[in-house]
């Protein structure tokens, strides 16, 4: 038992140890006979995009007839590609850890590990005794860790690591283990749309029994049994206990046992606006401070709609891009001026070592519970982490007390000239007659020497606009004022977050009385600090929260009740909630303009309900509320439903009266719906209206903030239960304001929605829904509310197999409208190898600027990554996209016909096309027509084309085929700096040909053309048309050795520059597979280039493909060895020699630990 829990301990402890560096190979080589459709093709996770399948042949097998399941490792393929001798090859990389699925202890003498290349046959070794499992006979164990070096004379050595451990089982009597810990080398966060998060980082162990369970690592704190005056949600790390324990003789007497210590990831944020007419977004969320870049925790958000919650996910109500915090709702959720959206999450903010601290105790006996519970969330003010204060910055933050609008201080430093980073120079300039004093970008190293930062306070509030050029990294520009009024957003000043304290206790109880009665009472007692620097305004840092309440049913009969109950909720004035704990719109039902933080508050409350079996409920309450500051409202509501055999109606209605010390205001509202089948469909009827009316206190004058609007909405639908599923309606809305003290119409809008699903095998599968809206202002009296605006959005899918799969389609066509960012991107220096860039200066004056980062050909050049950041502008574009996929395949349908037809069923033909587009045109045909644009045109804001056919002539056949592929893409997206238009085209034509059983003859030729067309850099324009021809040899032995050889010559020619060039290449490639023991890969490459115009420009990368004009060679060699049941070592030397004489030696060398 010792042993087990220490060796549990040691794989704890290790996952603190993270390395930052990247798996040195990750990349899958594999010959797979594809005999069953769905095959599981490795134990870890495939990553997206860089999965590719060979024929025997060698040519590529298009992406139409397959998918793949990237998350389990999952290869689905058609009835094409199905065979029983036919040996496909396959090649794909993989992440360090599988994100779904079941692990198991790995027996080595059944298999061998799916990670590495060993060949089929196992060789059984001689080790003496059967390997003791990792954590004992009762722990299944799956997984690996890896630790490796990657060097060479062109880069520094780089430390490399990669973790995957899934732990599961019983350590004795009953004792049980569960864990996973993954290290991901380059962070990730996860794509926000899905309905279910992919974590890429996470580490997890929880050890557990009946009645209780110790957890570490990745884990969530929530109050359960806390209470209703505590409300906390965090994803955190650390470590957390659940204890539950029975005293006495029996189950009615328990004792629950909470407590938790932890880091947090994040700070907890609210957003709350209204939504945009014909604007699906992405809507950019803030900070808590209203910070404007920030990151979103995956999963931390709820998003609620007119008071409802979404569900995240492409199919479902929106989607989340947490690292530009933005949100886009889907087709299924219109949004438009009226729509109130409010989103919570937890975004990434560690300016301080934060700890958590969470315990709570709660009992129940009988009709008796009780509960004690603890929160603390602190900031370490001298454990600085994102954030490192000055004395005089502390003794600023000292000084403002709880006043942290006050928090920014002047940032300009003064420093040595840096190349690699962004510098002004301060200097004055006169502008109608006014002296300032500036900063200015400059990257002259006789007067670069202040780096500052900036911050955001606001439209017409600054000095300085961002000014996003060629400079690599976020450049300001100062803008003279006009008119006294400021033209800027930012200014040289750094916002100081100042070190919080935060800390809750509560306390309650709760007793029952009888059947029906139950009475509780509760405490909280909270302690906020927004200033630890600081002693001022600490007089309300204490605060008091005091809830009683009662209820009683009084049961007439089995199937009829009655319920009463009342409330009463008081807070002292320094009470201040951990996180919310009211509805999401109690703020908007009290007519209160600002978030409320739960201090001084009172609220008293009575109600009623009543049930009736399940076709009736009711409820009747009334509610006071006050605040401190004298602010006092009294509200009536009622809600319910009823269900009868016919009709089925529903209501829920409120009206208050409330009152402060300026303003009076009345807020009624009230939803009221009912449903009666009508033949075969179901006719529902829905009316809302809300009224707002606001008045100076001593006032008869309607204030602007009044409005009133009523909507109305009749809908046919057919029951769930048909084939064929329908729905359609129509909804009208009227909106008021005061004007000139009288109700005056605002505006008025229609929508007409339609949503059906059919599917039939002669039809197929048709699935639409359209939504059109009209939105008709009264603009000639409130000219800030917008012009006529007609909002269409539109979803329609199709698919069909005819003839027994003779011809297979599927496609799709979207419409729809929202916002297009601007955004920045800048390159960020990374381990060499571990990025996807390089940088070339291409000006030779030493600084990093943004034209000057290419794909890096080789990995010891790729040491930048490409990092975008939300721009500050958005522009209102209409989307259209369209996908269209098919696959003609005569062999499904001819299996059993004559001689000719068993020759034509040789041909197949796979094709398609994707397109995505984002314009500003007016015309609704043009704005919806994904096909006929110039990408040129300036309303063109976006575009993502793909267009792929490839017809093959014996396709699976390995003694001779042929294939033609057409390839076009083109992209056109629109960053803060300029449009930037990439295009490629090819033609290519495959023929193979087998020389008996071992050899295989593949000939290649490709015509091929790509352009790139950059606004703003225009030294990156250029339009490279070219032609290739390749040639290969190939063979394959019987047993686990090939070997190919082949010549590729290559001719390309830059139509807009002077650039031209002509290679020639020869390679050779050797695969060996020792069964059991170990595998090697070497490939070698002679490239012989002439080239004629500027060798430094982007073109001639391009062309050269990162080589020199002249003779180059490439080498690449790869050897893995088992050394026992559970360590595998692989060892790689890969170079290049160029034709001035540079030899670059490359090394790699990793460990690999299996469980």
């Amino acid at each position: 038992m010792i042993k087990r829990v220490l060796i549990l301990l040691f794989v704890l402890l290790s996952c603190f140890f993270r390395s930052q560096g990247q798996q040195l190979d990750n990349l899958r080589r594999k010959e797979l006979i594809l005999n069953s459709q769905a095959i599981t093709i490795d134990s870890l996770s495939v990553i997206p995009g860089t999965l590719r399948i060979f024929y025997p042949t060698g040519s590529e097998v298009p992406q139409t007839l397959y998918s793949v399941n990237f998350g389990s490792a999952t290869l689905t393929i058609s009835d094409t590609l199905l065979s029983d001798d036919l040996h496909y090859n396959i090649e794909y990389r993989v992440f360090p850890m599988l994100f779904e699925g079941d692990f198991y202890r790995r027996d080595y003498d059944e298999s061998l590990s799916p990670d590495s290349l060993m060949g089929r046959e196992i060789q059984r070794y001689a080790y003496g005794a059967a390997r003791e499992p990792l954590l004992g006979e009762g722990i299944q164990t799956g997984g690996s860790i890896t630790r490796g070096i990657s060097f060479g004379n062109n880069q520094s050595v780089t430390m490399n690591s990669g973790m995957n451990i899934q732990l599961s089982g019983e350590l004795e009597s009953g004792l049980k283990v569960e864990g996973a810990i993954s290290d991901q080398s380059i962070p990730l966060q996860p794509e926000g749309t899905t309905a279910r998060i992919e974590e890429f980082d996470r580490i997890y162990l929880k050890v557990y029994r009946d009645n209780f369970a110790i957890e570490a690592g990745d884990i969530d704190i929530k109050s359960n049994n806390s209470g209703p005056l505590i409300n906390i949600t965090r994803n955190v790390q650390g470590l957390a206990y659940n204890g539950v324990f029975e005293i006495g003789s029996g189950r009615a007497d328990t004792l629950r046992v909470t407590s938790a210590f932890a880091v947090p990831d994040g700070k907890f944020s609210r957003n709350s606006f209204n939504g945009q007419e014909g604007n699906q977004g992405p809507y950019r969320l803030s900070g808590a401070m209203g910070e404007q870049h920030i990151i979103i925790i995956a999963g931390s958000e709820r998003v609620y709609v007119d008071e409802v919650l979404l569900q995240r996910g492409d199919d479902r109500d929106y989607t989340m891009e947490y690292n530009l915090a933005e949100l886009t709702f889907t087709h299924n959720m219109p949004i438009n001026r009226n729509t109130r959206i409010i989103v919570e999450f937890e975004y990434s903010e560690r300016s301080y070592a934060r700890f958590n601290t969470y315990a709570n105790v709660h009992r129940a006996k009988g009709g008796r519970q009780w509960h004690i519970s603890v929160f603390s969330e602190q900031d370490g003010k001298n454990q600085p982490y994102d954030q490192e204060l000055t004395e005089a910055q502390k003794r600023l933050l000292a000084s403002i007390g709880d006043n942290l609008d006050l928090a920014f201080y002047a940032q300009a430093d003064s420093v040595p000239f840096d190349p690699e980073k962004i510098l002004y120079q301060k200097t004055d300039t006169v502008v109608a007659g006014i002296s300032y004093t500036i900063y200015r970008h400059s990257v002259n190293p006789d007067n670069a020497h202040y780096r500052l930062s900036f911050s955001y306070v606001g439209q017409g509030k600054g000095n300085y606009k961002p000014d996003f050029g060629q400079a690599n990294g976020k450049v300001y520009r100062w803008v003279a004022p006009e008119n006294g009024n400021l033209q800027g957003s930012y200014e040289p000043i750094k916002r100081l977050v100042a070190p919080q304290k935060r800390q809750v206790f509560t306390a309650g109880i709760a007793q029952q009385m009888g059947k029906g009665s139950m009475i509780r009472a509760d405490y909280a007692l909270s302690n906020t600090d927004l200033n630890t620097f600081s002693t001022l305004n600490s007089d309300d840092d204490i605060g008091h929260s005091f809830l009683i309440a009662y209820s009683n049913r009084i049961v007439r009969d089995s199937l009829t009740a009655w319920d009463f109950g009342t409330h009463v909720h008081k807070t002292t004035d320094g009470y201040r909630n951990i996180d919310r704990i009211r509805e999401a719109e109690f703020e908007r039902d009290w007519s209160i303009a600002r978030p409320l933080d739960g201090g001084g508050e009172q609220l008293i409350g009575l109600w009623a309900d009543f049930k009736k079996d399940k076709s009736v409920y009711s409820r009747l309450s009334f509610d006071d509320f006050r605040l401190s500051s004298g602010y006092q409202g009294d509200r009536i509501s009622a809600m319910g439903w009823q269900k009868g055999k016919a009709i089925s109606t529903s209501w829920n209605g409120m009206g208050s009266e409330v009152r402060d010390s300026v303003f009076r205001t009345r807020f009624n509202k009230l939803k009221i719906g009912t449903s009666v089948p009508v033949s075969f469909i179901t006719l529902s009827l829905l009316g809302e209206l809300e009224q707002n009316q606001s008045y100076l206190l001593n006032g008869d004058s309607l204030l602007g903030q009044s409005y009133q609007w009523h909507q109305a909405k009749a809908m046919l639908a057919t029951p769930d239960s048909f084939p064929t599923k329908g729905a359609i309606s129509y909804t009208f809305r009227e909106d008021y304001k005061p004007w000139k003290n009288e109700k005056t119409l605002v505006g008025r809008s229609e929508d007409l929605m339609f949503e059906g699903r059919a599917q039939s095998e002669t039809v197929g599968n048709v699935g639409l829904k359209v939504g059109y809206r009209i939105f008709n202002p009264n603009d000639s009296i409130f000219k800030d509310i917008g012009k006529k605006e007609k909002t269409l959005l539109t979803r329609v899918e199709y698919s069909q197999k005819v003839a027994k799969g003779l011809l297979s389609v599927s496609g799709a066509f979207e419409l729809g409208s929202g916002l297009e960012p601007e955004n920045e991107y800048y390159f960020f220096e990374v381990p060499a190898g571990q990025g996807v860039y390089t940088w070339i200066d291409y000006n030779g004056n030493g600084i990093m600027e943004l034209d000057e980062f290419e794909v890096a050909a080789f990995s010891d050049e790729a040491r930048f990554i490409r990092i975008n950041t939300p721009g500050t502008n958005m522009v209102r574009v209409r989307t259209n996209a369209f996908s269209l996929k098919s696959n003609l395949a005569p062999m499904n349908f001819l299996k059993e016909k004559g001689k000719f037809a068993r020759w034509v069923g040789r041909f197949s033909n796979q094709n398609s096309f994707i397109v995505s587009q984002k314009n500003r045109f007016d015309d609704f045909w043009s704005a919806s027509n994904p096909f006929v644009h110039d990408e040129k045109d300036t309303l063109v804001t976006g575009l993502s084309s793909h267009f792929r056919n490839s017809l093959t002539y014996n396709r699976a056949s390995r003694k001779f085929g042929i294939e033609y592929i057409i390839n076009r893409t083109r992209n056109k997206s629109i960053p803060a700096n300029g449009f930037e238009i990439k295009g490629l085209l090819s033609h290519r034509a495959f023929v193979w040909f087998g020389v008996g059983q071992y050899i295989t003859i593949r000939t290649e030729g490709e015509l091929f053309s790509s352009s790139t067309a950059s606004q703003l850099f225009i030294s990156r324009n250029h339009s490279i048309q070219g032609q290739a021809s390749t040639t290969s040899i190939k063979y394959t032995g019987s047993g686990q050795a090939s070997y190919e050889m082949g010549y590729k010559w290559k001719q390309s020619e830059n139509t807009l520059g002077a650039e031209q060039g002509v290679s020639h290449t020869l390679f050779v490639q050797v695969d060996l597979v020792f069964p059991g023991k170990a595998s090697v890969m070497a490939k070698s490459s002679y490239i012989a280039n002439s080239f004629e115009g500027e060798i430094h420009s982007p073109a001639a990368y391009d062309m050269l493909e990162g080589l020199r004009p002249g003779r180059n060679a490439t080498w690449n060699i790869v050897v893995r060895r088992r050394l026992s049941k559970v360590f595998e070592l692989e060892a790689g030397y890969g170079g290049r020699v160029l034709s001035d004489g540079i030899v670059v030696h490359t090394g790699t060398m990793q460990a690999r630990a299996l469980f």
